[in-house]
């Protein structure tokens, strides 16, 4: 691949440039009317030039190649002349790799008409692993539980060496002593004052606080004692601890004793089925690549060292990359898509893969056509018996004959689309979706997946946060529930997983047979080359969830013990603040709005302010839990993050509001307020149509007396001293950035 000379930031300014060549090209297409079609097709003539291009530019693309005009043809090869290409990212900084022919073919797209949004690639490579690797080790332990089983030999790997399987951003800085004003804190938490300062390098990663550290400290701390102690054995404890098993597979293979222990692990590997049933571009197929195609080296590596294999004998040590990486395309993963373009794309994308690895891309596209299909993944049979359905409907089982006639799919990852669609819900009740009252593509999707999953097989799927915590979607929660899972959530600010998706997110992780569910925290990390992202996944810890009959929610977000502690001491009272509610009293009016703080005022101030009418000597005691930070953690841990809505006001677990000291309520409300009063301030937004005036507060000012008033409900709940100082720095470090405009 011929490399040029090209400034910093290449992809930024050649993506920026492609765009704006799509978009001259679609205007001089003829062919069909609408921006949309002329867009789609030159948004698909210009991927087939930049796979034919990362061929070396002679290669024609085996598809249709299109109408492009000759003079946008050169104008292409103009563009891409200008830049390094390489087929693989480690050959050149900052050049055009395979990864930008994905992300331009679904930045392209529609996104309002279609939902869907390109996943970069440590989202995909998280759930591909997690999903992957312990299937694996599974029918592993199913053909041979002597050596692969509780107990067995794989297991003791981590017991001998637990540092290996703890990834070294969870190690860091675990072990050095601490600084004295530090350690003060640790059995004191009034001394906690230097805790919510950036930690040293030494200790912290990138942008931690020292509050941050320590608690990453203390988890790879329990994690270490746990795996040294045999506490880790089987493959849903290395979702749960969050675990290198990628590493522990590939070293399973390499401490394979004999042929027998091989040839089972080869099994488990080349007898993998994995489905993307709305795989769009390929990343997650990708993803699913480059976890699969080591696992086939390693295998072909131990080979070498017992009796001689006709499978060994066929494969030179020169070939084996190449060998490897086709042998996962061709044997392992299926992808459909509604789009034929996508399809394409996606069968171009993997074939670059292949050539990447040493391979030739030309046969692989060839072999490919038969493992990613276009068609409707919600249409279709399923089981014997059910019908053909429409012309665009997938036939699965003639489709994909070997991994139905299996029971289906091992596993299913994907990102599917984020799509209402509330007028198709009679549509697809009469289709037999559970799902269909969700009223949206995503629900329908997952739902879906889970009937094309084996039993036992495992799923991962990215869907919006509101998955499992909103109401809306019971239904898909209720699919849940039977399952073993793990659920692990994003925010949008300050950073955001997607670019151009405005919602927080979740990441479904389930194994399609009875087991325990585990939560993660709500996360924020900063963008850019100094933010945290690179260590978002390396870092991510689950809890148990408590699963509490009495509570509103049944996946709160809850990224430590403490938090399901105090959570479920909230909810020992058996009380509910939809039980001080009256038709009259003092009406309070809660703001609905704003993502860093909550907030309610005895005066509606806009629309956006809700009322809530409760009883008069129990007013100032509603009026702190709803200011409270308290309430702010209940808020994020159980909503979608983005709006407060009826249910988790009224639901909101309290104490018996009563015997509270009413009198000292009143008190800190007339504080808060004055403080409210001091840092307050109106802007005028003046939008297309609209004039609107603008309340904010400073709540820099308001903050001394929420602490108090969070101090006062701590007694009253019976909150203990490391609870109390929790809840008083919940989120604090990307809060205290933005108090001013929290409260908009």
């Amino acid at each position: 691949m011929h490399v040029r000379p090209h400034p910093a930031g290449a992809l930024r300014h050649f993506s920026q440039r492609l765009d704006a060549l799509r978009d001259e090209v679609a205007a001089q297409l003829a062919g069909p009317p609408g921006d949309a079609e002329r867009r789609a097709e030159a948004t698909l003539a210009l991927c087939r030039l930049m796979f034919g291009h990362f061929l070396g530019g002679g290669a024609a693309p085996v598809e249709q190649p299109g109408s492009l005009p000759r003079e946008a043809i050169a104008r292409a090869q103009e563009l891409f002349d200008s830049y390094a290409w390489s087929l693989r990212a480690s050959d050149a900084a900052d050049a055009i790799t395979p990864d930008a022919l994905g992300a331009f073919f679904e930045r392209s797209l529609e996104r309002k008409q279609s939902g869907a949004y390109y996943t970069q690639a440590d989202v995909a490579d998280y759930i591909a692993r997690a999903t992957i690797v312990p299937w694996v080790l599974e029918e592993a332990a199913r053909l041979r539980p002597q050596t692969f089983g509780a107990g067995g030999a794989v297991w003791r790997l981590l017991s001998a060496r637990p540092e290996r399987y703890i990834h070294p951003d969870m190690r860091h800085g675990a072990d050095l002593p601490l600084p004295p004003e530090i350690a003060a804190g640790l059995s004191n938490p009034a001394a906690r004052a230097a805790w919510d300062a950036p930690a040293a390098a030494s200790h912290g990663l990138t942008a931690e606080t020292w509050r941050e550290a320590l608690a990453r400290h203390a988890r790879c701390r329990e994690t270490r004692a746990l795996l040294a102690g045999g506490g880790a054995g089987d493959p849903s404890a290395l979702i749960t601890h969050n675990l290198d098993m990628l590493q522990l597979a590939l070293d399973a293979i390499a401490a394979c004793a004999d042929a027998a222990d091989l040839r089972v692990l080869w099994g488990s590997v080349s007898g993998l089925r994995l489905l993307d049933p709305t795989c769009g571009a390929g990343a997650f197929l990708v993803a699913a690549a480059r976890v699969l195609a080591p696992l086939y080296r390693a295998c072909l590596e131990r080979m070498a060292d017992f009796a001689d294999d006709p499978l060994l004998a066929s494969v030179a040590p020169a070939e084996q990359r190449g060998w490897a990486m086709r042998a996962a395309l061709r044997e392992n993963l299926h992808g459909v898509d509604l789009m034929p373009a996508a399809a394409e794309v996606c069968r171009m994308r993997l074939a670059l893969e292949a050539a990447a690895a040493g391979g030739d891309a030309l046969e692989c596209l060839a072999d490919l056509r038969a493992n990613i299909r276009a068609g409707d993944a919600l249409l279709g049979p399923v089981g014997e018996g059910d019908e053909a359905g429409a012309a665009e409907a997938i036939d699965w089982r003639a489709a994909f004959g070997p991994a139905m006639r299996r029971g289906g799919f091992d596993v299913v990852i994907g990102n599917p689309p984020y799509l209402g669609v509330p007028h198709a819900k009679r549509a697809y009740e009469a289709l037999g979706y559970r799902t269909a009252a969700c009223g949206n593509l995503y629900a329908l999707v997952v739902e879906r997946s889970l009937a094309l999953l084996r039993d036992g097989g495992r799923l991962g799927m990215i869907v919006p946060v509101a998955s499992v915590s909103t109401d809306a979607m019971r239904p898909l929660q209720e699919l849940y529930a039977p399952y073993e899972q793990w659920h692990s959530h994003y925010a949008v600010r300050p950073a955001r997983l997607f670019d151009g998706v405005d919602m927080n997110l979740t990441i479904t992780l389930l194994r399609k047979t009875p087991g325990a569910c585990y939560v993660g925290g709500y996360r924020r990390w900063t963008g850019g080359p100094r933010g945290d992202r690179r260590h978002l996944f390396t870092t991510l810890g689950y809890t148990r969830n408590p699963r509490l009959a009495a509570h509103a929610n049944p996946y709160p977000k809850l990224g430590a013990p403490i938090e399901a502690a105090i959570l479920e001491r909230m909810l020992s009272f058996g009380v509910r603040l939809r039980d001080y509610v009256t038709s009259e009293g003092v009406t309070l009016y809660y703001h609905s709005g704003g993502r860093y703080w909550r907030k309610a005022l005895p005066a509606r101030l806009s629309s956006h302010y809700r009322p809530l009418t409760v009883a008069a000597e129990v007013a100032p005691v509603v009026f702190g839990l709803l200011n409270s930070q308290l309430f702010y953690w209940y808020w994020i841990t159980n909503s979608n993050c983005m709006d407060l809505v009826a249910r988790e006001v009224l639901e909101l677990p309290v104490f018996p509001l009563e015997r509270a000291d009413a009198a000292r309520f009143a008190e800190l409300q007339a504080e808060l307020l004055a403080a409210y009063e001091g840092g307050r301030s109106v802007r005028v937004r003046r939008g297309a149509r609209i004039r609107a005036t603008e309340v904010n507060y400073d709540l820099r000012r308001a903050r001394p007396a929420i602490d108090r008033i969070d101090a006062l409900l701590a007694d009253c709940y019976g909150l203990d001293a490391e609870q109390l100082d929790f809840i008083r720095s919940y989120d604090l470090k990307h809060r205290a950035r933005l108090l001013r405009d929290a409260a908009r």
